[in-house]
Protein backbone atom coordinates (compact mmCIF):
# COMPACT_ATOMS: atom_id res chain seq x y z
CA UNK A 1 0.00 0.00 0.00
CA UNK A 2 1.27 3.37 -0.64
CA UNK A 3 1.67 6.73 1.17
CA UNK A 4 0.83 6.83 5.02
CA UNK A 5 -1.84 5.02 6.91
CA UNK A 6 -4.49 7.14 8.60
CA UNK A 7 -5.58 5.49 12.21
CA UNK A 8 -8.44 4.08 11.82
CA UNK A 9 -8.76 3.44 15.78
CA UNK A 10 -8.12 7.40 16.00
CA UNK A 11 -10.73 8.14 13.76
CA UNK A 12 -13.32 5.97 16.04
CA UNK A 13 -11.91 7.71 19.43
CA UNK A 14 -12.74 10.78 17.75
CA UNK A 15 -16.11 10.01 16.51
CA UNK A 16 -17.08 6.63 18.65
CA UNK A 17 -20.92 6.84 18.41
CA UNK A 18 -21.02 4.87 14.80
CA UNK A 19 -19.11 1.70 16.37
CA UNK A 20 -21.20 1.95 19.77
CA UNK A 21 -24.41 1.88 17.67
CA UNK A 22 -23.03 -1.51 16.37
CA UNK A 23 -23.50 -3.31 19.66
CA UNK A 24 -19.84 -5.15 19.40
CA UNK A 25 -18.70 -3.06 22.65
CA UNK A 26 -19.35 -0.92 25.30
CA UNK A 27 -18.18 2.68 25.76
CA UNK A 28 -16.44 1.71 28.52
CA UNK A 29 -14.42 -1.15 26.71
CA UNK A 30 -13.78 1.04 23.87
CA UNK A 31 -11.91 3.60 26.32
CA UNK A 32 -10.26 0.78 28.14
CA UNK A 33 -8.90 -0.67 24.97
CA UNK A 34 -8.74 2.32 22.46
CA UNK A 35 -5.29 3.37 23.42
CA UNK A 36 -4.07 -0.15 22.85
CA UNK A 37 -5.73 -0.35 19.67
CA UNK A 38 -4.42 2.88 18.28
CA UNK A 39 -0.33 1.48 19.60
CA UNK A 40 -1.16 -2.21 18.07
CA UNK A 41 -2.71 -0.53 14.98
CA UNK A 42 0.73 2.01 14.73
CA UNK A 43 3.00 -1.02 14.14
CA UNK A 44 1.37 -2.55 11.26
CA UNK A 45 3.29 -3.35 8.62
CA UNK A 46 1.41 -2.65 5.28
CA UNK A 47 4.70 -1.75 2.99
CA UNK A 48 6.40 -4.55 0.89
CA UNK A 49 7.05 -5.85 -2.53
CA UNK A 50 4.55 -9.34 -2.00
CA UNK A 51 1.91 -9.70 -4.34
CA UNK A 52 -0.71 -9.09 -2.30
CA UNK A 53 -4.43 -10.43 -3.08
CA UNK A 54 -5.82 -8.46 -0.40
CA UNK A 55 -9.45 -10.17 0.02
CA UNK A 56 -8.58 -13.07 1.50
CA UNK A 57 -12.04 -15.26 2.67
CA UNK A 58 -13.17 -18.43 1.21
CA UNK A 59 -15.77 -16.73 -1.67
CA UNK A 60 -12.22 -16.17 -3.31
CA UNK A 61 -10.55 -19.22 -2.92
CA UNK A 62 -11.11 -21.81 -5.50
CA UNK A 63 -10.34 -25.64 -6.06
CA UNK A 64 -8.94 -27.42 -8.93
CA UNK A 65 -7.44 -31.14 -8.77
CA UNK A 66 -4.93 -30.88 -5.55
CA UNK A 67 -4.96 -27.35 -4.97
CA UNK A 68 -6.47 -23.87 -3.96
CA UNK A 69 -6.53 -20.85 -6.49
CA UNK A 70 -7.53 -17.42 -5.33
CA UNK A 71 -9.31 -15.81 -7.45
CA UNK A 72 -10.96 -12.45 -7.59
CA UNK A 73 -7.64 -10.46 -7.90
CA UNK A 74 -9.38 -6.66 -8.49
CA UNK A 75 -7.90 -5.16 -5.26
CA UNK A 76 -4.39 -6.77 -5.26
CA UNK A 77 -1.61 -4.41 -4.18
CA UNK A 78 2.00 -4.53 -3.89
CA UNK A 79 2.93 -4.87 0.45
CA UNK A 80 3.40 -7.11 2.97
CA UNK A 81 2.49 -10.81 2.38
CA UNK A 82 1.47 -11.30 6.27
CA UNK A 83 -1.88 -8.76 5.18
CA UNK A 84 -3.13 -11.92 3.00
CA UNK A 85 -1.95 -14.46 5.86
CA UNK A 86 -4.00 -12.35 8.53
CA UNK A 87 -7.23 -12.19 6.22
CA UNK A 88 -6.81 -15.59 5.65
CA UNK A 89 -6.77 -16.22 9.61
CA UNK A 90 -9.47 -13.67 10.10
CA UNK A 91 -11.79 -15.43 7.41
CA UNK A 92 -11.16 -18.62 9.01
CA UNK A 93 -12.01 -17.40 11.98
CA UNK A 94 -15.42 -15.91 10.96
CA UNK A 95 -16.53 -19.16 9.16
CA UNK A 96 -16.12 -21.17 12.55
CA UNK A 97 -12.92 -22.89 11.54
CA UNK A 98 -9.74 -22.98 14.04
CA UNK A 99 -6.76 -21.33 12.66
CA UNK A 100 -3.39 -22.20 13.33
CA UNK A 101 -1.79 -19.81 16.40
CA UNK A 102 1.04 -17.68 14.06
CA UNK A 103 3.92 -16.89 16.96
CA UNK A 104 4.96 -13.83 14.58
CA UNK A 105 5.03 -10.22 15.31
CA UNK A 106 3.54 -9.46 12.38
CA UNK A 107 -0.18 -10.80 13.33
CA UNK A 108 -1.19 -8.93 16.28
CA UNK A 109 -0.76 -5.39 15.04
CA UNK A 110 -2.48 -6.05 11.47
CA UNK A 111 -5.48 -7.89 13.10
CA UNK A 112 -5.88 -4.66 15.29
CA UNK A 113 -5.32 -2.40 11.96
CA UNK A 114 -8.23 -4.59 10.26
CA UNK A 115 -10.22 -4.81 13.12
CA UNK A 116 -10.30 -0.54 13.01
CA UNK A 117 -11.36 -0.78 8.82
CA UNK A 118 -14.26 -2.66 9.77
CA UNK A 119 -14.93 -0.21 12.81
CA UNK A 120 -15.24 2.73 10.76
CA UNK A 121 -16.22 0.52 7.07
CA UNK A 122 -19.44 -1.65 9.04
CA UNK A 123 -21.53 1.03 10.71
CA UNK A 124 -20.88 3.08 7.46
CA UNK A 125 -23.68 4.09 4.92
CA UNK A 126 -23.80 1.41 1.65
CA UNK A 127 -21.95 2.92 -1.08
CA UNK A 128 -23.23 4.18 -4.64
CA UNK A 129 -21.98 1.14 -6.39
CA UNK A 130 -23.85 -1.18 -4.00
CA UNK A 131 -27.37 -2.79 -4.41
CA UNK A 132 -29.66 -1.62 -2.28
CA UNK A 133 -30.31 -5.35 -0.81
CA UNK A 134 -26.32 -5.41 -0.26
CA UNK A 135 -25.73 -7.27 3.17
CA UNK A 136 -21.93 -5.69 2.73
CA UNK A 137 -22.40 -3.98 6.09
CA UNK A 138 -23.98 -6.44 7.95
CA UNK A 139 -21.14 -8.92 6.25
CA UNK A 140 -18.45 -6.20 7.46
CA UNK A 141 -20.14 -5.71 11.16
CA UNK A 142 -19.62 -10.05 11.34
CA UNK A 143 -16.15 -9.48 10.27
CA UNK A 144 -15.58 -6.66 12.78
CA UNK A 145 -16.90 -8.99 15.86
CA UNK A 146 -14.16 -11.56 15.20
CA UNK A 147 -11.75 -8.88 14.39
CA UNK A 148 -12.45 -7.27 17.79
CA UNK A 149 -12.36 -10.85 19.73
CA UNK A 150 -9.25 -12.12 17.74
CA UNK A 151 -7.55 -8.60 19.15
CA UNK A 152 -8.78 -9.31 22.99
CA UNK A 153 -7.07 -12.45 22.55
CA UNK A 154 -3.80 -11.04 20.56
CA UNK A 155 -3.40 -8.04 22.82
CA UNK A 156 -4.65 -9.54 26.47
CA UNK A 157 -7.48 -6.60 26.26
CA UNK A 158 -10.28 -6.95 28.54
CA UNK A 159 -13.13 -9.21 27.75
CA UNK A 160 -15.59 -7.61 25.20
CA UNK A 161 -18.56 -6.45 27.02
Amino acid sequence: MQGPRRSRWERVAADPEPLLGLGLCSRDWLAESIDTLIRAESQATFEGDDLVHNDIYSGNVGFRGSGAVLVDWGVAVRGSRWIDVVLALLSMRVEDAAPPDLASPEVAPLAAAFAGHFAIEAPAPLPEWAEPESTLREDMAGDLAHALQWSVELLALPPLS
